[in-house]
């Protein structure tokens, strides 16, 4: 799976509204074709849960990617914009991996989308051969000001728990 992270100690993403913002903003198709397409890119999934895992609700779409085919939702974006605060848009970093040529593009991608409702963006290309001193340490990920990272997970066990513990349990997350 790969997904945007958008970690809630770097403003101003603590603000449900300002990530819902980035999520709504964000056109999938784009950037499951700048990872190479469907076949290299996977398909665009409506949650965090691959259909694959016992439990899994591919129907639960919670901020319509399928049913919007992957287009972004720019007046639901800037609804978002207006209800955290910032109706004008806000600036953010991106944090990505730089030795790894899919997910600049992918990140290029995003950069330009956000843009579309005045979320710009640094892209701050990190060594992708250190990604746990830093996108995976969450006090560098706050003192750098990471409001987005660019992230991929494969679960150990295709459970539910081996799936979603690492990602949202809080006392598994390192």
């Amino acid at each position: 799976m790969r997904y945007a992270a958008l970690p809630q100690s770097v403003a101003p993403m603590e603000n449900i509204h300002c990530r819902k913002a980035v999520i709504f903003a964000a056109d999938n198709g784009e950037l499951q074709t700048a990872r190479g397409g469907p076949i290299v890119g996977g398909d665009i999934a409506p949650n965090m849960l691959p259909p694959s895992i016992i439990g899994s609700d591919p129907s639960d779409d919670p901020y319509g990617a399928l049913e919007k085919k992957g287009k972004p939702d720019l007046e639901k974006a800037r609804k978002e914009l207006r209800a955290c605060g910032k109706p004008n848009g806000f600036s953010t970093t991106i944090a990505v991996r730089k030795n790894i040529p899919v997910e600049v593009d992918t990140v290029l991608a995003l950069q330009k989308q956000l843009k579309e409702v005045n979320i710009s963006t640094t892209i701050d290309r990190i060594d992708g051969s250190a990604p746990f001193d830093v996108i995976e340490s969450a006090q560098a990920v706050k003192d750098r000001g990471y409001g987005i990272v660019l992230m991929g997970f494969a679960a150990d066990f295709p459970t539910g728990q081996g799936f979603l513990r690492p990602l949202v349990d809080g006392r598994f997350i390192l």
